[in-house]
């Protein structure tokens, strides 16, 4: 069993540092900003009708598009992450899934944006608006989830340690509207 967790470990330690040093970051970020740029001025050679005519039936003609192909990238990129997070601690990985499901939302809000006719106006796109501000909302709501489960977790990780430790504790606000609730006989 040692031999087949070795091989495992020989193959996953230069892989995960490899993914996760400086350089390979840096590497990624400049090819996703020029993939981006190109993708822009692909877009806008084919709404100049500069592109052949095979190649210019595959190219959108909306500029939100090359940020919506960037962002599945970024998306693409951050599952690669999480693969390489899974070993590590239980809240990276889970703060690392918050991340996904985040750039997720973000990517369908351009993603409704891409329908609209550009220059974007408000009127006749309203529902698409108010569908683009729920997406962002719901990042916010689960941000804040996030954060109350950590809180959650510290309070628990806390009384735990006061129990062990035989620290006395007062009652927290739940005991006391029990007690209140249903006092004891």
């Amino acid at each position: 069993m040692h031999f087949f967790y070795d091989k495992i470990t020989y193959l996953f330690d230069p892989l995960h540092h490899l993914w996760e040093h400086e350089k390979m970051h840096k590497k990624i970020s400049f090819g996703l900003v020029l993939f981006f740029l190109i993708s822009l001025v692909t877009i806008e050679l084919n709404r100049h009708n500069l592109l052949p005519a095979q190649l210019s039936q595959h190219v959108p003609l909306n500029h939100f598009l090359a940020v919506q192909a960037a962002f599945t990238v970024v998306l693409i990129l951050e599952v690669i992450s999480l693969v390489f997070t899974i070993p590590c601690s239980f809240s990276r990985s889970v703060g690392k899934q918050f991340e996904i499901l985040s750039l997720i939302l973000m990517r369908n809000a351009f993603k409704e944006l891409s329908y609209f006719p550009e220059p974007i106006a408000y009127e006749g796109n309203t529902q698409a608006i108010l569908n683009i501000l729920s997406d962002g909302f719901s990042a916010a709501k689960k941000g804040i989830t996030l954060a109350l489960l950590l809180i959650f977790t510290f309070m628990g990780f806390q009384s735990v340690f006061a129990t062990i430790t035989g620290i006395p504790q007062g009652d927290s606000p739940v005991k006391t509207e029990i007690r209140k609730i249903a006092p004891r006989t």
